[in-house]
């Protein structure tokens, strides 16, 4: 049971083992996976923050800048052209040199690369200047838009993009331009006189604005890659914090619950311990007993029965016990004396060996014939009997307690058939195979009743030797009937025979 019970929490120590290196495959798992996971998840709300923080910031800063180059150009063209439209404070359109002026001006190298188109409007929306494609539109009214209304109160009106064709002579693939609406003020005052619409090419602006946006993307790129990158290495050193504290936790539990298992074995084998020193005990004093009723007992009893066949020789006289020698030969009671004397010496002998723990000690180094013969010349002393022996091949040699058993067998068997049969026809027979060895002991006496062996005290003898056999893995078979005599067969199978367990 204990070797069971070993198989049992071995494997679980090493199933303990493989789960804590399952667990520590895993812990690596869920520390990459973790960090996967954050890199998806923050690469995903990092893109859209650099998509909208990105967007905001250029159109941002595309806005200030446009506005900025819008102002710069209103305030530049408004220092060309005021000076020239001061006759719009009296009038309602230019005179023919004002306008000659500013044809002038505008064939400038500085003015004619930048400024596709311009008109001057009076405070009462008649088109005071137009340039040479547009000279019909001089002294017409034009629509009155929400640029020039809001012109008129003084603020600047800027608009970026694609030209849209409606009554503009510049062709649309000609790019991004600015549309400004500038109000002209009276010289030294704050009088508005008229406004000046025109047109400028942002080719220039649309290459700054170009560098502008991708330095920005790269600038927002940069930034936030350089935190995403702090970020993830801090969750990533966290996870693997995180994943070595659960690992030792995890580590703790196992550890605990192999001391437990531990533990456990240790109690059920001190629980199998106390049991094997009860068994032990139980079996030795078993052993014991067989000893002393299959030796010493068996001498007693052949000295008792001898007794028996002295009473009749004495009888008390006056309150003593004397001999009577006129009933019996002296020679016979010498015989009966000398007989229980030895039986008694065998007796005192055998307990001392079982006392010393050394029964039977010179049947070690003896053959298994020599054993039978010994306990036959044993018993043909005791008792004064002849016992017929027949032997056929025997091994060499027997394990220890084998050639015990089968010197019990023997002793038993002989001193059954002195008992109940008086010695009549015993015979002593033993044979070998390769297979196993049988010893049979036989007497031709009055036999008995199979049905009262397990029941008669007198067969307890039988009993204990039925037990000593099958403890070497052996089988002890007894053949009875009334009148018919009594053989006692015993086999050991080789392949079966082991050494009993004390």
């Amino acid at each position: 049971m204990e070797a069971l019970v070993g198989a049992r929490i071995r494997p679980k120590s090493n199933r303990l083992r493989s789960s804590a290196e399952s667990r520590d495959r895993r812990a690596e798992t869920r520390s990459q996976s973790l960090a996967v996971r954050f890199a998806v998840a923050a690469s995903i709300v990092i893109l859209l923050g650099i998509g909208l923080l990105g967007s905001w910031m250029t159109d941002r800063i595309v806005t200030l800048a446009i506005g900025n180059a819008a102002n710069a150009s209103a305030l530049y063209m408004e220092s060309f052209f005021e000076p020239l439209a001061q006759s719009l404070a009296t009038e309602k359109k230019l005179s023919k040199e004002e306008i000659a002026a500013i044809d002038a001006m505008l064939e400038a190298p500085a003015l004619h690369e930048r400024l596709l188109s311009l008109r001057i409007w009076s405070k009462d929306g008649i088109i005071a200047y137009a340039g040479k494609k547009e000279r019909d539109l001089i002294n017409t009214a034009g629509p009155q838009t929400p640029e020039l209304l809001a012109t008129l109160e003084g603020k600047v009106q800027v608009e970026y993009g694609l030209p849209d064709g409606d009554d503009l002579p510049v062709p649309a693939s000609i790019g991004r331009l600015f549309e400004i609406y500038t109000p002209l003020h009276l010289s030294g005052s704050d009088r508005i006189i008229g406004i000046a619409e025109y047109y400028v090419t942002a080719s220039s602006l649309e290459a700054d604005l170009a560098k502008t946006r991708l330095w920005t993307w790269l600038m927002v790129g940069a930034v936030t890659l350089g935190m995403f990158s702090v970020l993830f290495a801090i969750v990533f050193k966290a996870s693997r914090l995180i994943d070595f504290q659960r690992q030792t936790l995890e580590q703790r539990i196992t550890d605990e619950v192999m001391l437990n298992e531990q533990n456990t074995l240790l109690r059920f084998r001190l629980q199998q311990a106390n049991r094997r020193s009860s068994e032990l005990n139980e079996r030795y004093l078993r052993r014991v007993s067989s000893e002393l009723h299959d030796g010493p007992a068996q001498h007693l009893a052949l000295a008792l029965l001898r007794l028996d066949e002295l009473r009749p020789l004495v009888w008390r006289e006056g309150g003593a016990t004397v001999a009577d020698p006129a009933k019996q030969p002296p020679q016979w009671t010498a015989s009966a004396l000398d007989i229980i004397k030895r039986a008694l010496t065998e007796a005192l002998r055998e307990i001392r060996n079982i006392s010393s723990g050394l029964a039977l000690p010179e049947l070690k180094n003896i053959s298994p014939e020599e054993t039978l013969n010994m306990a036959i010349r044993a018993h043909e002393r005791a008792t004064g009997t002849v016992v017929t022996r027949k032997f056929g091949p025997l091994p060499a040699q027997l394990p220890l307690s084998l050639k015990i058993c089968l010197y019990r067998v023997a002793q038993e068997g002989l001193n059954n058939g002195f008992r109940h049969a008086g010695g009549k026809g015993q015979r002593v027979e033993a044979r070998a195979d390769e297979h196993a060895i049988e010893i049979d002991v036989i007497d031709e006496g009055p036999g008995f009743r199979l049905d009262q062996l397990e029941q008669e005290t007198e067969r307890l003898g039988l009993i204990g030797l039925r037990h000593r056999v099958r403890s070497l893995g052996g089988n002890l078979d007894v053949q009875s009937e009334i009148g018919r005599g009594t053989e006692l067969n015993v086999r050991f199978p080789f392949n079966s025979v082991r050494e009993p367990h004390v």
